[in-house]
């Protein structure tokens, strides 16, 4: 849990951090319970495929989460499989931001 009875936390902004791919992973398999966290800043963090899968399992289990900024994160059309499950599942995800990525709209 990443806040206090008496002090929740509802917004984090990490973006423009550095972590590590072991320390990102290892965070977002800290908010899987997290039942406070609310709005998610995550932006301009560089997600490897461990970091994507890691994601995925958190948005799976996180109830509380409404927003994500994952902007300049470098997912790609490739990584968003990896993404999937938890963007279908996760219904409390009300803003998902995926701006500056390199993803390509396909139509049929």
């Amino acid at each position: 849990m990443l806040s206090s009875k008496k002090v929740p936390l509802t917004t984090l902004q990490l973006g423009y951090n550095k972590p590590t791919s072991k320390g990102l992973v290892a965070f977002l398999k800290a908010l899987h319970s997290d039942d406070t966290l609310q709005h998610l800043h995550l932006n301009n963090i560089n997600f490897n495929d461990e970091a994507l899968v890691a994601l995925n399992k958190m948005l799976v289990k996180n109830k509380s989460l409404e927003q994500i900024n994952l902007s300049n994160c470098g997912i790609t059309d490739e990584s968003i499989p990896k993404l999937k499950e938890g963007l279908m599942y996760n219904n409390s995800l009300k803003v998902n931001d995926f701006f500056i990525n390199i993803i390509k709209l396909k139509t049929k």
